[in-house]
């Protein structure tokens, strides 16, 4: 296990370079690259280490968020965090493209957060993208 935002969560080391990990969050679903005098790694008992992971890789169907250079605005990463705070959330999911399970994920009030988040002006449908021959986003 590793610290992420001062709390300790297992972690998978997934590549080990000479000077840096490339480790992945199993927990929560984050890859991230670390230098190794920077970070601290604690063995864990086996019992806990052969749990399942808890993330599945998703996506949330029939959106693109808007993005620079093919990642996630940083304000836009804020804001959805924002709308994720106050769960619980129930997810139904679809299909799957390349390996990735697309979903709906839907609040107590039955608000999908899929329409939520294009109403908010973070994301945008690619459905009518598609449908009007549009490219960009």
């Amino acid at each position: 296990m590793s610290k992420f935002e001062g709390v300790y969560h297992r972690v998978y080391i997934k590549e080990n370079h000479p000077t840096k990990y490339l480790i992945i969050y199993v927990d929560l679903g984050l890859t991230e690259e670390v230098e190794k005098g920077e970070v601290q790694f604690k063995h864990l008992l086996n019992y806990f280490a052969i749990l399942p992971c808890m993330t599945v890789a998703c996506r949330l169907m029939g959106i693109e968020f808007k993005h620079n250079n093919y990642q996630m605005r940083p304000e836009i990463y804020k804001e959805l965090n924002a709308l994720c705070e106050n769960g619980p959330f129930y997810v139904e999911t679809y299909d799957q493209v390349n390996g990735v399970l697309n979903v709906k994920i839907f609040d107590v009030d039955q608000r999908c957060l899929n329409d939520i988040v294009i109403e908010n002006g973070l994301a945008v449908d690619i459905i009518h993208i598609y449908v009007r021959g549009k490219i960009g986003i």
